[in-house]
């Protein structure tokens, strides 16, 4: 055991011998830093659920890098819990389900990630931000339901999920940020919600098999890079509402058979953008 993990064990234990988690994860957070020590955090919390204890019996969040590196297949995580902290689960490889309670409003930043055999994931009602870089590599993460109360999907959030092949975004969602869903290989259908004005830079970038996407009158930018690598992306319909699309916002290769036709109203910046970047254009 690490020399600095066992004399902060010793110097516990009667917190620990008390079941006094409080007070435990306020020494934690006063004696080590996430970013420096999250693995020795990690072995922390994976030590005392072996004695049989429950940490987050006595806290309503889940600490940051609480489990982080942790050899563990399966957690529950307490109904009484509003947060799940930064790096709390991250590169958790064994962990195949997690169970996300009502009531937790927020997933922090990279709390899930890598945690290559995660394959469903139900994000409840109560949950408004999904952070940066969440479920970033979860390279089978197949399922992902997500509940009304989403307002915003972080950057990167889903980035390489690669088993990932449909996903429906609530109407609620007014954001989605930077990468937020870059090499989704097997993502093949998308709906951008109807609040959501601006499709950001590399959001879907190399989604290779996405095939079919809607985006809805209220868009009023498409980023740099927002389609961009998605080859199998043959037509797409712009609203009259854009008034931007940036430099290799879809991806254009001429040696297609059937490069991507750009759909929008005659006059529009779409048939404008078209014309001036070697797209076909389709009148609708």
């Amino acid at each position: 055991m690490d020399e600095k993990l066992k004399d902060f064990i010793n110097d516990n234990i009667a917190l620990i011998n008390n079941n006094l988690w409080k007070e435990l994860y306020a020494k934690v957070q006063a004696t080590f830093d996430f970013y420096d020590d999250g693995v020795l955090i990690g072995k922390l919390a994976e030590m005392l659920i072996t004695i049989g204890t429950n940490p987050l019996s006595d806290l309503d969040y889940v600490p940051n890098a609480y489990l982080k590196n942790a050899n563990i297949s399966t957690i529950v995580i307490p109904q009484h819990i509003t947060k799940i902290g930064e790096t709390a689960f991250e590169n958790c490889t064994s962990l195949e389900n997690i169970d996300i309670p009502n009531g937790v409003t927020k997933i922090g930043w990279r709390a899930f990630l890598g945690c290559s055999r995660l394959t469903d994931v139900t994000i409840p009602n109560s949950v408004s931000l999904i952070d940066g870089k969440a479920f970033h590599n979860c390279s089978r993460l197949k399922n992902v339901t997500i509940g009304t109360g989403l307002r915003t999907i972080g950057s990167s959030a889903f980035q390489g999920c690669r088993k990932l092949a449909s996903i429906t975004i609530p109407n609620n969602v007014k954001e989605i940020k930077v990468g937020a869903f870059r090499c989704c290989s097997s993502l093949k259908s998308i709906t951008i919600p109807n609040g959501v004005t601006e499709i950001k830079c590399e959001t879907f970038m190399n989604c290779s098999n996405l095939e079919n996407v809607v985006i809805p009158e209220g868009v009023v930018i498409i980023e740099r890079k927002a389609f961009f690598g998605c080859k199998s992306l043959k037509k797409v319909v712009i609203p009259d509402s854009v008034m931007r699309i940036d430099e290799c916002a879809f991806h254009l290769n001429k040696k297609q058979i059937l490069p991507i036709t750009i759909c929008g109203s005659e006059f529009s910046y779409a048939q404008q953008f078209a014309y001036l970047n070697g797209f076909s254009f389709e009148r609708i």
